[in-house]
């Protein structure tokens, strides 16, 4: 009789480990929503094209010197003039977007960054003191927001703030942006689960409980892309792409759109859009090749 090798221990508890991660990146998946993306192709040289839900955004261009230029935004400010100036460049998002999400969200984007000062916002998502339209900050500010560069030359921030007498929380990596290089950065909310976390290039580089901050909560008439809720700097760079999902993507969901690009978004979604389920290989189908690719980017 022919004997059959039996693997070894370590080999199936390889396959074993790889397997689980298969299922986790694909389980649960189904019920993710893209429900705005915004590519940033514009033919008329203003509007900002939401392809999934129609909540197109309007390039502000006080100094004429934006563009859309091959699938990118360029904002054609200088990373020094505040948000309260004149002639400053930014995107503005319709009201009411951001709470309507709620319980949970994921904010993703794109970026190239091309430095400046301190404190530009790659997005600003809410309300400051003096209402619509205003950057005056204040005790009454309630956005969610995500900046390149903090602090003199600190890192990139996500922050969740939230009116005097209740808590602000914010997550840094362990670097600033680098200028003139593609990145993907992404912050998700899950509300249930009271955790806010922050990814960099698809890997999860830092997490928090969260206290008080709430979607609902939101008076978001300022929904703002490069311009901020406070009189800070202007965000100088470019923007790819901005998908926003109603909760918050698993760690392989964006890792898996990382490894897909800025461009491509694959699996079922609505309206013939569709999301990223987790599946980096590109196989059409969630199996250990998906692990093995992840895996692969977080270690390599």
């Amino acid at each position: 009789m022919q004997k059959h090798k039996r693997p070894s221990k370590r080999r199936s508890g390889i396959h074993a480990a790889l397997a689980v991660c298969a299922v986790f990146l694909v389980a649960g998946v189904a019920n993710a929503q893209l429900v705005h993306r915004y590519s940033f192709t514009a033919s008329d040289g203003i509007t900002v094209t939401d392809s999934v839900s129609s909540a197109h955004g309007t390039l502000i261009n006080g100094s004429g010197g934006s563009s859309f230029n091959g699938g990118l935004l360029n904002l054609d400010n200088d990373g020094a003039e505040n948000s309260e100036a004149l002639d400053i460049d930014y995107v503005d998002l319709p009201n009411g977007i951001i709470s309507a999400l709620a319980p949970s969200a994921t904010f993703e984007a794109w970026v190239i960054w091309d430095g400046g000062n301190d404190w530009q916002r790659i997005y600003d998502l809410g309300i400051s003191n003096a209402g619509e339209d205003q950057s005056s900050g204040g005790d009454n500010v309630y956005y969610t927001m995500m900046c390149p560069m903090h602090g003199g030359n600190g890192p990139i921030r996500a922050e969740l703030a939230c009116p005097l007498g209740e808590a602000d929380q914010w997550l840094n990596t362990s670097a600033s942006m680098a200028n003139g290089v593609p990145v993907q950065v992404a912050a998700t909310l899950d509300e249930a689960n009271a955790l806010y976390t922050l990814y960099f290039n698809g890997a999860a580089v830092n997490y928090l409980t969260v206290q008080d901050f709430a979607l609902s909560k939101l008076t978001d008439n300022n929904n703002w892309l490069g311009r901020s809720q406070y009189n800070d700097p202007m965000f100088d760079g470019a923007i790819n792409e901005l998908r926003i999902y109603d909760r918050a993507l698993s760690w392989g969901e964006v890792a898996g759109n990382y490894a897909a690009g800025a461009d491509t978004v694959t699996g079922d979604g609505p309206g013939g859009i569709q999301f990223r389920r987790g599946d980096p290989d590109s196989s059409g189908g969630g199996n250990i090749t998906d692990a093995i690719a992840v895996l692969n980017h977080l270690f390599a």
